[in-house]
C-alpha cells in the first residue's frame, strides 16, 4: 500500500514537469495565431489622372504567391510577411508595442488575463512537483503539504490553465477571426477575415490543462485504500471431529 502510493506520488513529479515545459513553451514560442492574409484589392494610381482607384487582384497573382502573406504571434512577440508583389516584406510584432498603437487589434484585458493564467499555472506547477518529491520521500505531518495538498496544487494549476485557454478563446471569436491587420494595411487592401486561426502554442496549454487532471487523477489513486483480500476459511466436513466405527 505505501509503496504504491509513493510510485504514484512520484509518477505526479514527471508529469508536472512536462506541464511545466508545455506552459514554457507556449510563452516562449509565437504560434498562438496563425494567419494568411491576402490582398484583395491594389492601390493603382494609373488608372485615374485625378486620383487613385481600386483594382481587385486576380487569381493568377494569387496562385502565383504574390499578394499572399503569413503572420503567426504568440503572447509577446510574432512575425508577419507580406508580399506586395515584390517580393516578401518581412516585420517583426511587438505585443505590446501593438496594442499601444492599435487598441483594436485585440483586447487588452484579455491578453493580459491570458498572460497571467499561464504564468499562474506555471507557479502552482512548481509547488505541485516539490511536494510530490517531499511526499515521495516522507510523509509530512501537514494535510496542505501531505498527499492531499496534492489536490489544491494541481487543481488551481489546472483552473488557471482553463482560465488561460477560454481568455484566449474568446480572443480570437472576438477580434483576432475577424483581423489580425493594421488599419493601414487593411487599406492597403490586405484581408484575414476567415484566414485566422488558432496556433500549436495555444494547445500546449490545453496539453497542461489535460496533464494537471491526469495528476489528479493520480493523487486520488493513491489516496485511495486498496482492499486487502480476506483469507478463504475451508469448511470442515467433519466439525465435531468424531469418527464413528461400526
Amino acid at each position: 500500500m505505501e509503496q504504491r502510493k509513493r510510485v504514484l506520488t512520484f509518477l505526479t513529479f514527471f508529469i508536472c514537469t512536462a506541464c511545466l515545459a508545455f506552459l514554457t513553451a507556449s510563452l516562449a514560442t509565437h504560434k498562438w495565431i496563425v494567419a494568411k492574409p491576402i490582398r484583395i484589392t491594389l492601390f493603382n494610381t494609373s488608372m485615374s489622372t485625378s486620383g487613385a482607384a481600386n483594382e481587385t487582384v486576380g487569381d493568377s497573382d494569387l496562385d502565383s504567391g504574390k499578394f499572399r502573406g503569413e503572420i503567426h504571434f504568440g503572447l509577446f512577440h510574432g512575425t508577419k510577411v507580406l508580399n506586395y508583389g515584390f517580393g516578401d516584406r518581412i516585420t517583426g510584432i511587438w505585443m505590446k508595442q501593438e496594442l499601444a498603437k492599435n487598441p483594436n487589434f485585440m483586447a487588452f484585458g484579455l491578453w493580459l488575463f491570458t498572460v497571467l493564467c499561464v504564468a499562474i499555472a506555471m507557479v502552482f506547477g512548481i509547488v505541485s512537483s516539490v511536494f510530490s518529491i517531499i511526499n515521495t520521500v516522507m510523509t509530512p505531518i501537514e494535510i496542505i503539504t501531505g498527499i492531499q495538498g496534492l489536490f489544491l496544487w494541481n487543481g488551481l494549476a489546472a483552473l488557471f490553465c482553463l482560465c488561460g485557454g477560454i481568455s484566449w478563446l474568446l480572443q480570437y471569436k472576438n477580434s483576432l477571426r475577424r483581423n489580425v491587420l493594421t488599419p493601414d494595411e487593411q487599406n492597403d487592401g490586405w484581408n484575414s477575415e476567415g484566414r485566422a486561426w488558432l496556433g500549436f502554442s495555444y494547445f500546449f496549454v490545453i496539453i497542461a490543462l489535460v496533464l494537471y487532471i491526469v495528476n489528479i487523477i493520480l493523487v486520488y489513486l493513491a489516496n485511495r485504500p486498496v482492499k486487502s483480500r480476506e483469507p478463504r476459511t475451508s469448511t470442515d466436513k467433519n466439525p465435531e471431529g468424531v469418527i464413528m466405527l461400526y
